[in-house]
């Protein structure tokens, strides 16, 4: 039997009334001792197959800023992907970009089950239920998922410095996207460099069954690796959040 050693979830403002709403599904890089890091070495416990760097802190902070709700995982991509459908090879990783993932190869049922029941399911029932809270006593709500992504995959430099994802209802996150694209110089890339579909829970989960205005945001970890670095991101992210649901919420009047 798996043995956690924190809560499967962190939250922040869990009352709040902001009409934004922030997840962050890949935000630690955590093993349970007991599973011996999974047989990965400990450089590549702290890269981009364990966790996203960077994305946490910057969820924190726009969380703040927003005086908004926040739920992240606390365990690492490696036990299981939060934002995996259940039957998705990917759940549990055998393999990711090119790591081997020893203590995810020749799962008993058992353990499968216990990653899902006890990280997988208790993370997702409380979005849920505060997203059914919220439905109660609150407005609109904006759902914003934050990740960040590895400057080079397979070889290849990826170019964009942040990435707007659509998932289910564009129209928020093609607002956002034209704000960036507008206001700034840098490369933004519009469903790069990974798209919302089939193998995605989160938003088609929480946002896209409840028509919610959503929008999944991936920033490059090179861009968000310090503090230092996260703090122009966290500034213009925050902008563009805030014009886009005045620009939302103008439209939806019209």
């Amino acid at each position: 039997m798996l043995k956690l050693e924190y809560r499967p979830f962190g939250i922040l403002n869990s009352e709040s009334d902001s009409d934004f709403f922030f997840v962050c599904d890949h935000a630690t890089n955590f093993v349970p001792r007991t599973m011996l890091g999974l047989g990965v070495g400990k450089s590549d416990l702290f890269s981009h197959i364990a966790y996203d760097i960077g994305a946490l802190p910057v969820a924190i902070a726009l969380a703040l800023k927003f005086e908004a709700s926040l739920i992240w995982q606390n365990y690492s991509r490696l036990m299981i992907d939060c934002n995996r459908q259940l039957n998705h090879e990917g759940l549990i990783p055998e393999v990711s970009d090119h790591i081997t993932i020893d203590g995810n190869h020749s799962l008993s049922e058992q353990s499968r089950n216990d990653r899902i029941k006890l990280i997988f399911r208790p993370y997702h029932l409380e979005i849920e239920k505060r997203l059914n809270e919220r439905e109660e006593r609150c407005g609109q709500t904006f759902f914003v998922s934050v990740h960040s992504f590895t400057p080079t995959m397979n070889g290849i430099r990826r170019p964009w410095k942040i990435g707007v994802l659509s998932g289910g209802n564009e129209k928020f996150s093609l607002i956002v996207l034209e704000l960036l694209r507008s206001r700034y110089d840098f490369c933004v890339g519009f469903n790069e460099p990974y798209r919302v579909d089939s193998k995605d829970f989160t938003i088609p989960e929480h946002a896209t069954k409840r028509s919610l205005p959503s929008v999944l945001i991936e920033i490059r970890q090179d861009l968000i690796a310090t503090e230092k670095s996260q703090k122009f991101w966290i500034e213009t992210i925050a902008t563009v959040l805030r014009n886009a649901r005045e620009d939302y919420l103008a439209e939806s009047r019209n």
